[in-house]
């Protein structure tokens, strides 16, 4: 006798249909961060464009520049870097769609999304911050010491 196996059994149909479910899963997943990642890098290109913008509003209401809040200020001159701030945000942004789009691996997509996404939001977050800070100055200005 030989110690042969026996070959494979031909996969059932409820095998055939958990791949096409968890192939499904995969699409879905991967649109899903897709779409996350698009709007995260919509709204951080944007406020890299618009805080500029805000710095002669925020000269007008605090009355002069030195008083903006010391993020507010950082925001400012990473925003004048012009293409060197512009070229870094569009690396992430490139870089981030490619990798979820083209990984086959839904975990090495969820990475892309971590390493790509998660710099453009904290970005977005602290621009955020910096046009809200002058705002708050105002306010605390108007309600006294």
């Amino acid at each position: 006798m030989s110690a042969e196996s026996p070959p494979p059994a031909p996969p059932t149909v409820d095998l055939i249909q958990l791949v096409k479910d968890v192939r499904d899963l995969r699409i879905v997943l991967r649109t899903i961060l897709s779409v996350v990642f698009a709007c995260i890098s919509y709204f951080s290109f944007r406020a890299l464009v618009s805080v500029p913008k805000f710095e002669m509003i925020f000269e007008n209401m605090l009355g002069d520049k030195s008083k903006l809040p010391e993020i507010s200020k950082l925001v400012i001159g990473w925003s004048r870097l012009g293409l060197v701030a512009f070229a870094i945000i569009i690396g992430f942004i490139v870089t981030g769609i490619i990798l979820i789009t083209t990984v086959r691996n839904i975990r090495m997509a969820g990475l892309a999304f971590v390493v790509c996404g998660v710099p453009l939001l904290m970005h977005l977050l602290i621009c955020w911050s910096a046009t809200y800070g002058p705002l708050i100055e105002v306010v605390k200005g108007l309600t006294g010491p």
